[in-house]
C-alpha cells in the first residue's frame, strides 16, 4: 500500500504517449486505501493525433486526499488531455483538479473521470467526495476542447457526493470548447451517475459567439443494442444537488446552462437560472426528449430560462420561483407545458416564448398548471405572437391557458 509522506509536497509530471496504440503513456496508479496526501501531479496532455495524455488513477477503496491535479489539453489534433480518473469506490476526497482547455484545434481538454474503466463495483461506485473541481473553457490561444469532469458510469455508479463543481466559458464556438460536466449512461445499463449533493456553477460564454459553460445529463442507446432509452429505471440524476447557471456579462454572450435529454431526471434538485447583464443571455434550464423535472425547484431571475421547447410533452416539477424569467414552450399539435406539485411563487411578471407547430386561432392551450395558481392574476404573463395572432391569457382553476385570436 503506497501512502505519500503528508509532511512533504512530491510533485509529479506525468507524459502522455508517443504513439497511439494506448498503452505507453506515463501513469500513476494508486490501490488498495492508499492515498495521494498533499502530493501535486500534472498530467501532460497528448501530443500526437489519437495519443493519450499522462494519467493518474485511482483504484478500489483509494483516495485524492487533498493534492492538487493539473490536467492539460492535447496539443495535437486528436490528440487526448492529460487525465485523473477514479474507479472502483475510489474517492476525491478533498483533491483540487483543474482540467485545462486543449491548445489545438480539434483535441481534447483535459479531463477527470469517475467509472469510465474497470472493475465492475458490485454496488455504489466512485465518488467525487469533498473535492474541488475546475473546468476551463478555451481562451486566447486555445482552440480545442475544453476541460471536463465525466460521470460516465460504465463499470460502477459513481457521485458527485459533496463536490464542487466550476465550469467556466470559452471565447470560441462549439459547445466542447467550454468547460463541462456531464452524466450519462448507455443503456442498457446497470449502473447510473448521480449529482449527489454536489454544487455546481456553469459560468456563461467569455466573448460573443462563445460558448458557455455547462452540466449536462443524457441518456444514450448503444448502436449494438435492441433495447429502447426506456428500458431501464436506471439513469442519470441530479439527485440533491444545486447548480447555479450564471448569466452573461457582455452583449451577445450566451448565459451558463444545464439540461436534462433522454430519460434522465433533475431528481430533487435545486436550479438557479440568473439573467445577464450589459445586453447578455440568461443562464438556462432545458427539459429535452423524455427527461424528467423529478421534484425539482426552479428559480429564473430577470432573463434566465426554462426551455421545454423540444420536450416530447409535458413536465412535472416541484416548485418554480419566478423573478422575472422565460418560459419557452411549443404549442400546436406536439404541445410542451409545465406542472408543479408544489408552489408557484411569482414576485415579478413573467414571459412566456410560445414557438408554433400549427397553433388553432380560439383554441385554449395549457401552458401552466399549479395548486396555488389562484393566487395570482393573467396581467402577471406575458408572451409572443404566433403566426400573426396575439396571446390572451386565462386563468382557469388551477391551470393557466393562453389562447390565440
Amino acid at each position: 500500500m503506497a501512502i505519500l509522506h503528508p509532511r512533504r509536497r512530491r510533485r509529479f509530471t506525468i507524459y502522455g504517449s508517443l504513439g497511439s496504440d494506448g498503452d505507453t503513456f506515463g501513469n500513476a496508479v494508486f490501490h488498495d486505501s492508499s492515498t495521494a496526501a498533499n502530493a501535486t501531479f500534472t498530467n501532460i496532455g497528448g501530443t500526437v493525433s489519437g495519443g493519450d495524455g499522462g494519467n493518474t488513477q485511482f483504484y478500489d477503496n483509494s483516495t485524492a486526499g487533498d493534492a492538487h491535479f493539473y490536467n492539460k489539453g492535447g496539443t495535437f489534433s486528436k490528440a487526448n488531455g492529460g487525465d485523473v480518473a477514479f474507479d472502483g469506490t475510489a474517492s476525491g476526497s478533498y483533491g483540487h483538479f483543474y482540467n485545462y482547455a486543449a491548445p489545438a484545434a480539434g483535441a481534447y481538454g483535459g479531463v477527470t473521470s469517475f467509472n469510465n474503466n474497470p472493475p465492475e463495483v458490485a454496488s455504489g461506485g466512485a465518488s467525487a467526495g469533498n473535492g474541488a473541481y475546475f473546468n476551463f473553457g478555451a481562451r486566447n490561444s486555445e482552440e480545442g476542447g475544453g476541460g471536463h469532469v465525466e460521470f460516465s458510469a460504465r463499470h460502477g455508479s459513481p457521485t458527485a457526493a459533496n463536490g464542487i463543481f466550476n465550469n467556466y466559458g470559452s471565447t470560441i464556438a462549439g459547445n466542447a470548447t467550454a468547460g463541462h460536466t456531464i452524466f450519462s449512461i448507455n443503456q442498457p445499463s446497470s449502473y447510473f451517475p448521480t449529482a449527489g449533493s454536489a454544487t455546481f456553477y456553469n459560468h456563461p460564454a467569455a466573448a460573443p459567439g462563445g460558448a458557455a459553460g455547462f452540466t449536462a445529463f443524457s441518456v444514450y442507446t448503444n448502436s449494438d443494442s435492441n433495447g429502447s432509452a426506456g428500458d431501464s429505471c436506471n439513469v442519470p440524476t441530479a439527485g440533491e444537488g444545486t447548480f447555479y447557471n450564471l448569466g452573461a456579462y457582455i452583449s451577445g454572450a450566451s448565459g451558463g446552462y444545464t439540461t436534462f435529454s433522454g430519460t434522465s431526471s433533475a431528481g430533487n434538485a435545486v436550479l438557479f437560472a440568473y439573467g445577464g447583464t450589459n445586453g447578455g443571455d440568461g443562464g438556462k434550464i432545458a427539459f429535452y426528449d423524455n427527461s424528467s423535472g423529478g421534484t425539482s425547484s426552479i428559480s429564473l431571475v430577470d432573463n434566465g430560462e426554462l426551455d421545454l421547447s423540444y420536450h416530447a410533452g409535458g413536465v412535472t416539477l416541484a416548485n418554480l420561483e419566478l423573478r422575472g424569467g422565460i418560459i419557452r414552450v411549443t404549442l400546436g399539435g406536439t404541445p410542451t407545458s409545465l406542472t408543479l406539485t408544489g408552489a408557484l411563487a411569482l414576485p415579478y411578471p413573467t414571459t412566456f416564448s410560445f414557438q408554433s407547430s400549427g397553433v388553432s386561432a380560439g383554441r385554449p392551450y395549457t401552458v401552466l398548471t399549479a395548486p396555488n395558481l389562484v393566487d395570482f392574476s393573467v396581467d402577471q404573463f406575458n408572451g409572443n405572437s404566433v403566426d400573426g395572432m396575439t396571446p390572451t391569457f386565462a386563468i382557469v382553476g388551477t391551470a393557466l391557458q393562453v389562447t390565440f385570436a
